[in-house]
């Protein structure tokens, strides 16, 4: 792991809190954004350059990547998305082979999935974190499970706060949102840097080898997750989750096709890839037509 962050999580908080103000002041944001997005960075550090070797790969994913990983989007971290690859914790299977199943079967392969990722989320991976945690944070900061995840795979990661909190929409805590049934591919090993790094000339606090996937999927995935959230409201009359935390998506999507049209050799993948996103995977929910999601996404991709 990148040493250099002890440095700054070393420093009193009275020190630390004036870096973030300064850094705030340079970018015009709210000095939590910027406290937020360096935890961020340390935990992206700790996940990608911290765990014991052999440990089940990680993919970071969703809006956050396209941010801290690509810089494709002016938007400031809020949280963690990751993948933990399958095939590490015992569950090697494709979208194309669970087509192959019946519907009794393909809910008991994705149940041993979800059991399977609880398993590492919980238990290795939650241990490895607090023993960084524990290094670090002289019993200032903690982990637990989110207690609004029915899933029981998403992390909570508390740290002392330097700066006073006047945002309820910028959380404490750096959620670490994982799962095992996005798709893997494509992917790159990229890097992240957090906003207070130009005020800190003299440390490096660029964090490598965080595997990530590619923007090409990410915006794909948006397209997925807008259209389930289209339906919900079609079916229901109403907006998933009171419309809350829903916005981004909208923005992250709108942002990349603002790139595709600036930078065509950066453009979004056609319907090809699409088709083999495995929403088929990940999406096989109540109420949730993949078929939809297939014809939806092809007319889409007919305009870009």
């Amino acid at each position: 792991m990148n040493t250099a962050y002890e440095e700054v999580i070393a420093s009193s908080d009275a020190d630390r809190g004036a870096l973030f103000v300064e850094t705030a002041a340079r970018l015009g944001t709210a000095v939590q954004n910027v406290e937020k997005d360096f935890w961020v960075c340390w935990t992206l550090d700790a996940l990608f350059n911290g765990l014991e070797a052999g440990s089940p790969r990680l993919l970071f994913k969703g809006g956050t990547s396209l941010s801290k990983a690509f810089d494709l989007i002016p938007r400031f971290s809020e949280d963690i998305d990751i993948t933990v690859f399958r095939e590490d914790i015992g569950q090697a299977i494709d979208a194309a082979e669970l087509d192959g199943l019946s519907g009794k079967q393909q809910r008991k392969r994705l149940d041993a999935i979800r059991e399977a990722c609880q398993a590492f989320i919980n238990g290795s991976l939650t241990s490895q974190l607090a023993q960084r945690i524990d290094a670090i944070g002289k019993g200032r900061m903690k982990l637990e499970r989110d207690p609004d995840d029915a899933d029981e795979q998403t992390l909570l990661l508390w740290s002392p706060a330097a700066t006073a909190r006047t945002d309820d929409y910028i959380r404490s805590a750096v959620k670490i949102e994982a799962g095992a049934k996005s798709a893997l591919d494509p992917h790159t090993s990229a890097s992240v840097t957090p906003y207070i790094a130009a005020d800190l000339p003299d440390l490096d606090l660029r964090v490598g080898n965080v595997i990530t996937v590619e923007a090409e999927r990410t915006f794909w995935d948006k397209i997925i997750i807008l259209h389930g959230l289209r339906q919900w409201h079609d079916r229901r009359g109403v907006l998933r989750h009171g419309g809350q935390r829903v916005s981004r998506h909208y923005y992250d999507a709108h942002q990349l096709m603002l790139v595709h049209s600036q930078h065509d050799e950066r453009r979004p993948p056609q319907r090809a890839l699409m088709c083999r996103c495995s929403s088929r995977l990940s999406q096989r929910t109540s109420g949730h037509s993949t078929a939809r999601y297939i014809s939806a996404a092809s007319t889409i991709g007919d305009g870009l």
